[in-house]
């Protein structure tokens, strides 16, 4: 199974999950365990089958909770007055330097990234279950309303608008614009979440992206248009190699995504 963060059939061979873990953390924490202990060195995999697409240096227990979608434990953690719980990890500066240069399948195309955007699904490929969704958006309401910014961009430039259209999230998109998160914004690698909809194009992606037309069309409701690449905001982290010369059109869903790029073409 591909999963890249907190996703649900990870936590079913977590060898540490069980109904006790938010016991021992709150044991922990009572006896001084320092809530807000960020990640120096971090493993280069947790809870993960696959390396993160983000640098987890910085990453502390509520960020990783926030990632898990664990409201149970973001919910303990918030209690506590010295929890600190918009957390936003470095970049590693010598990973962007090769991997800007140089394509590869473990990348870390999205740079780094906030405890609002994991909650909402940052560094996923899949979509949220039903029960996933609903505690994201919990723990998303509760980050914003603590000032956490549903625009703010990582160093490549994807924002959580950006993750929610590569999943194919309409509920998370639906709840972000809600929240005044924009739809016209471009990666270091021109990825709109238009483009990242379509499956249109595949610079800076780890794998040929699968089309996601009705997030297509919920987009173009919202106000989605082309944009110029001067608008582009970031570094570009380059994804797989070869993945130009392997896309191919769904034709299922061929005639939709037409329809909507000629939609778009009548915008300019």
């Amino acid at each position: 199974t591909d999963l890249f963060l907190g996703e649900e059939e990870s936590n079913l061979r977590d060898p540490m999950q069980g109904r006790n873990m938010h016991q021992l953390a709150a044991a922990l924490l009572d006896q001084g365990a320092d809530p807000n202990a960020a990640m120096k060195y971090p493993p280069p995999q947790l809870r993960l089958a696959r390396l993160s697409r983000f640098n987890l240096t910085g990453a502390t227990p509520f960020f990783l909770a926030a990632a898990a979608q664990d409201v149970g434990a973001t919910n303990m953690m918030l209690l506590r007055e010295d929890v600190v719980a918009l957390i936003e990890t470095s970049v590693n500066e010598e990973n962007v330097y090769k991997q800007s240069r140089n394509t590869a399948d473990d990348n870390e195309i999205i740079g780094n990234a906030t405890s609002l955007m994991v909650a909402l699904g940052m560094g996923r490929k899949s979509d949220f279950s039903p029960l996933e969704e609903e505690r994201a958006v919990e723990i998303a309401e509760q980050l914003i309303a603590r000032g956490a910014d549903v625009n703010q961009a990582t160093a490549t430039g994807w924002t959580p608008m950006h993750a929610a259209a590569y999943i194919g999230a309409n509920g998370l998109i639906e709840f972000l614009a809600a929240n005044g998160a924009m739809v016209n914004v471009m990666t270091g690698c021109g990825q709109t979440p238009m483009t990242l909809a379509l499956g249109n194009k595949v610079a800076g992606l780890p794998d040929r992206p699968v089309p996601q037309v009705d997030t297509a069309e919920l987009l173009l409701e919202l106000g989605a248009a082309n944009l110029s690449d001067e608008k582009a905001t970031g570094i570009c982290i380059l994804g797989r190699g070869g993945l130009e010369a392997d896309a191919a059109n769904n034709e299922l869903v061929k005639d939709r995504i037409a329809e909507v790029e000629r939609k778009l073409q009548a915008r300019q």
